[in-house]
């Protein structure tokens, strides 16, 4: 038997769901967001301490 001769036709599922996408960009956003508000805050936090009354 060749092998070239044997052809398979179908079409893959997809390998993440779009759902599955969008839940793993919305949590990356939020992350991200979180993360530099945590940064933001630490900074002014410490800007605070070493000001001079």
């Amino acid at each position: 038997m060749d092998a070239s001769a044997v052809q398979i036709n179908f079409t893959p599922d997809d390998p993440v769901p779009p759902a599955a996408l969008l839940a793993t960009a919305a949590g990356l956003v939020t992350f991200a967001l979180f993360a530099i508000l945590a940064a933001t805050r630490s900074q002014t936090a410490s800007c605070a301490a070493t000001w001079p009354d």
